[in-house]
């Protein structure tokens, strides 16, 4: 960049600098990403680059869990495990699908075949058998310590002295075990002991010590009613509002008033102007704080913006090293220290600390000489 030499007074050289800071300014956040978005790939060593889970345990470690391997982060290097069918303490299968630490301390890994934990002391995996091989989409621990599964076929329990998965009796009651005989993609648990579960059925709510049962079904006849059956994932924000993501016949995404028993749609992922017809809502998550995020298929990290009503989208650009991994996102994590983690379907992984992000850029812009002793000065720009 050219250098200029100015011999103008020191107050003309403030404002004119302060001046092109703001214009900068503006020039530099419309270009780039208010996050600082970091990353993990093959390069880093990730086994695999299709991320599906994440958890961070008691030691602050972060597990990810991908297509081809567990992977452990401890901030700098990544430790990988496999499946090995000639080893007994190897993983249950190398697809992990999701992850859960319980109030005991205890690392839950589900896999496409079957359950796994981790034994710390060993550094070696405990396998739990079944009556056959079940895909673990998700893992809840009860307010008695009972550990459940949300499976592809339905709920399933933890037996620790048998070391074995059962499906629930639920009291003998079995038209209670046929409402869950469906695929259940995840569970969201409440402060007043209800669960949340989106499945391809609705979403059931359950209270899994008293088994009370209700659920929401998509019911045109209905005012309370969502947008679709097939549910890919749900949320509970602080305001106590249900989201639920919705595929078919179009991704929706369903913002439920459990008080009130209405609900709201949202079609901006599917948004023509955008040009995300194809669009597809992957994730719902709320934040610590409350804030709600959502990843798709196709536009990025998006932030739900109450007072608008509407959502800010952090996408991947070429240009800016920082920004978003890859657009297309198919898990979303937050653990105990604020960090997010996004886990994409094929690139790897990007992270960020949505409270300590914001970072500043020094450009050099130009040099105050006319004495020969007067310092550059740099334009200081904040994103």
């Amino acid at each position: 960049m050219p250098r200029f030499k100015l011999n103008i007074a020191w107050w003309k050289i403030a404002g004119l600098l302060f001046f092109i800071q703001s214009t900068i300014f503006s020039l530099v956040q419309s270009q780039t990403t208010s996050f600082n978005f970091r990353r993990l790939t093959n390069t880093e060593g990730l086994s695999d680059g299709v991320v599906h889970a994440f958890v961070q345990d008691k030691y602050g470690f972060i597990w990810i869990g991908t297509n081809y391997g567990l992977n452990r982060f401890d901030g700098i290097n990544i430790k990988t495990w496999y499946s090995n069918p000639r080893d007994r303490g190897s993983l249950a299968d190398n697809y992990i699908q999701s992850l859960y630490c319980d109030s005991k301390a205890n690392l839950w890994v589900g896999t496409i075949h079957g359950l796994s934990r981790y034994d710390y002391s060993a550094n070696k995996f405990i396998n739990y058998a079944g009556p056959k091989a079940i895909v673990i989409n998700d893992i809840k621990e009860d307010n008695n310590g009972q550990i459940w599964l949300a499976a592809g076929d339905g709920l399933w329990i933890v037996d620790e002295q048998k070391l074995s998965v059962q499906e629930p009796s639920f009291n003998n009651d079995s038209g209670l075990q046929k409402k869950f005989r469906c695929s259940i993609a995840q569970i969201v648990t409440s402060l007043s002991g209800d669960w949340y579960l989106a499945t391809n059925q609705g979403i059931k709510i359950f209270n899994p010590l008293t088994n009370a049962y209700s659920e929401i079904r998509n019911d045109t006849s209905n005012k309370f009613s969502i947008s679709s059956d097939i549910i890919y994932s749900i949320a509970l924000d602080s305001s106590g509002y249900l989201w639920a993501a919705c595929i078919t016949p179009k991704p929706i995404l369903n913002k439920i008033d459990l008080q009130n028993r209405t609900v709201k749609l949202y079609d901006y992922f599917i948004s023509h102007k955008a040009k995300w017809t194809n669009n597809v809502i992957r994730n719902v998550m709320a934040d610590k704080t409350g804030r709600v995020w959502v990843t798709s298929s196709y536009s990025g990290l998006s932030l739900y913006n109450e007072n608008k009503d509407d959502f800010t989208d952090y996408r991947n650009d070429p240009f800016i090293p920082n920004s978003l991994l890859s657009n297309q996102n198919v898990s979303i994590y937050q653990g105990r220290d604020g960090v997010i983690w996004l886990g994409a379907p094929g690139y790897g992984v990007s992270y960020f600390n949505p409270e300590k992000n914001f970072f500043y850029t020094v450009y050099p812009f130009l040099e105050i000489n006319s004495s020969g002793t007067q310092p550059e000065i740099y334009l200081l720009a904040k994103f």
